[in-house]
């Protein structure tokens, strides 16, 4: 049975070996494969699909980090179950959560910013897009 204060303790969390008896293997799985699916389908999309270049910038790099966190996601379920020490300990997973939200979190901001951007460079001119390009270094 599943009892919500187990989580607070951190004997919990940093166990060596935390046991093959893992009940949320399916859900994992799922899960990791749900990415996985994600990432190629964007990348898919975004090579067939004329998009904007903001737009284009921000998914480009969308699918190949998808992609190592369902690699990840799935070396850390075949960890666990295998029982390896150490590389099987539930802190990894939280750690793969945490940084998996602050990516979430990070490519969100991108997004809403995204609109602004491309009214920017609508009201600019489509002729000006030597604006948004990297500028030439000075020679000294």
């Amino acid at each position: 049975m599943f009892y919500p204060l187990e989580l607070l303790k951190p004997l919990r969390w940093f166990a060596i070996n935390p046991g093959s008896q893992f009940e949320f293997y399916p859900h994992l799985i799922a899960f990791f494969s749900f990415l996985f699916a994600v990432a190629i389908v964007l990348f898919i999309l975004t090579k067939l699909f004329k998009l904007h270049p903001f737009l284009k910038r921000i998914l480009k790099k969308i699918p190949g980090k998808l992609e190592i966190f369902a690699l990840v996601g799935f070396l850390l379920v075949i960890f666990r179950f295998e029982n390896i020490y150490y590389l099987s300990m539930r802190i990894w997973y939280l750690m793969w959560l945490v940084f998996f939200v602050w990516y979430l979190i990070h490519i969100s901001k991108e997004l809403f910013v995204y609109p602004t951007k491309r009214l920017a460079y609508e009201k600019h001119g489509e002729g000006k897009e030597r604006d948004y390009l990297p500028k030439p270094k000075r020679k000294r």
